[in-house]
C-alpha cells in the first residue's frame, strides 16, 4: 500500500514539473514600436490578441514590449526570425525588407480603401502566410492598418506636384517608396524613424509621410504645418510570429493563434476605419493647415504607377501580385 502511494505522489510530481515545463515553453513576447496607449493602432492589435489568445486557455501567456523596448521594427524582426522573441507587429513597408515578395504591398496607390485591403486579405490569405514563411521564417497571424500615409511638411502648402519640388522628404528605407517619392520631383531622403524628430526640429528634413493618427499621436504638429491628403499608401501593420516557435506549439494551441489572430484583425480593422477622422481631428485642433486632395492627383497616380514594372523584380512570388491585383481589380502595368 505504501509502495503504491509512493509510486501515485512520484507520478503526481512528474506530471506537476510536465505542466509547468509546457507552460513555461509557451510564453509569448510581442514588440512592437509604438507608445504604449490602448488607442495607438499597433497596441490595438496586439490587446486584442492578446487578449483572445489567453482567453482561449491553452497555456499560452502573451506579454506585450511597446515603445520599442526591444529595439527598432526591423531588430524585432530578426529577433522573430531566431527565436528571441515569439511576435511583433510592425509596417509591412519593413517586412518586404526580409520577405521581398511582400514590395507588393508598397506598391503605390494600390489600395483605395480598407476594405480593399479586406478582400485582398480574404482572397489571398493562404499566399500572404505562404510566401512570408518561405522567404523570412517568420509567419502573419493577425492584420491592422491605421489609415493612409499622407505628406506632411513645415515649409508650404503641397496642393501640386509642382508644390512638391525642393521639399526634402524623410522616408523609410524602402526602395519603391523612395522611388514613388522620386517620380514627383521631390528630394526623397532615407533615414531611420528614431532620427525623424529630431531631424525636422534641426532642418535637416521638410517633412515625412505618415498617417493622421500617428502626426498626431507622436505629437508632429510641433514641427509640422501643412498636410495633404496623399493617401498614397495604406498603412498595414500585421502581427507576425516565429514560424520555428509556431512549429513547436501544439496542435490546439497552433489553432488557438490562427483563430485569435482571425478575431484581433477583425478587430483591429475595425477600429482602423475612424483614425484618418480622429487624427485629422487632432491635427486641426492643434493648428495644422489640412490642405485636402491634391488638385492635380491623378498627375500623382499616373507617375507613381509608371515605376511599378521598374520593381516587379522585388516580388519573387509573382502569383502573389497576380492575386492581388486580382482581387483588386487592376490590370497590371
Amino acid at each position: 500500500m505504501l509502495k503504491r502511494l509512493w509510486i501515485l505522489a512520484l507520478a503526481s510530481i512528474l506530471c506537476l514539473g510536465a505542466f509547468q515545463t509546457a507552460f513555461a515553453a509557451t510564453s509569448m513576447k510581442i514588440a512592437h514600436g509604438n507608445i504604449e496607449d490602448p488607442a495607438d493602432p499597433y497596441q490595438v492589435l496586439a490587446l486584442k490578441f492578446k487578449e483572445l489568445v489567453e482567453a482561449a486557455n491553452v497555456g499560452i501567456e502573451v506579454e506585450i514590449f511597446a515603445g520599442g523596448q526591444i529595439g527598432s521594427e526591423n531588430a524585432a524582426f530578426q529577433d522573430v526570425q531566431t527565436n528571441i522573441i515569439q511576435a511583433c507587429v510592425l509596417a509591412s513597408n519593413n517586412v518586404s525588407g526580409f520577405a521581398t515578395s511582400y514590395s507588393a504591398l508598397d506598391l503605390p496607390f494600390l489600395f483605395t480603401s480598407i476594405q480593399d485591403f479586406e478582400k485582398v486579405l480574404k482572397d489571398n490569405e493562404e499566399d500572404l502566410i505562404r510566401v512570408m514563411v518561405a522567404e523570412s521564417d517568420v509567419r502573419p497571424v493577425a492584420w491592422g492598418a491605421q489609415g493612409f500615409r499622407v505628406l506632411s511638411n513645415s515649409k508650404k502648402p503641397v496642393k501640386t506636384l509642382a508644390d512638391l519640388h525642393g521639399l526634402k522628404i524623410r522616408l523609410p528605407n524602402n526602395a519603391i517608396q523612395l522611388a514613388t517619392f522620386r517620380a514627383w520631383g521631390s528630394d526623397a531622403v532615407p533615414m531611420a524613424f528614431g532620427e525623424l524628430f529630431g531631424a525636422l526640429q534641426q532642418g535637416v528634413v521638410d517633412g515625412l509621410e505618415m498617417t493622421y493618427i500617428s502626426l498626431a499621436q507622436l505629437k508632429y504638429y510641433e514641427v509640422q504645418k501643412y498636410v495633404t491628403d496623399l493617401r498614397y499608401k495604406l498603412a498595414i501593420n500585421p502581427l507576425v510570429v516565429s514560424e520555428m516557435w509556431f512549429e513547436e506549439l501544439t496542435p490546439e494551441q497552433q489553432k488557438s493563434i490562427i483563430e485569435a489572430g482571425r478575431g484581433a484583425t477583425a478587430h483591429a480593422l475595425a477600429a482602423s476605419v475612424g483614425m484618418d477622422t480622429e487624427g485629422m481631428r487632432i491635427l486641426a485642433e492643434k493648428g495644422v493647415v489640412l490642405d485636402g486632395r491634391p488638385a492635380d492627383e491623378a498627375e500623382w497616380i499616373a507617375k507613381s504607377r509608371a515605376i511599378w514594372p521598374d520593381y516587379y523584380h522585388l516580388i519573387k512570388d509573382q502569383k502573389l501580385l497576380d492575386g492581388i491585383l486580382a482581387s483588386l481589380n487592376i490590370k497590371k502595368p
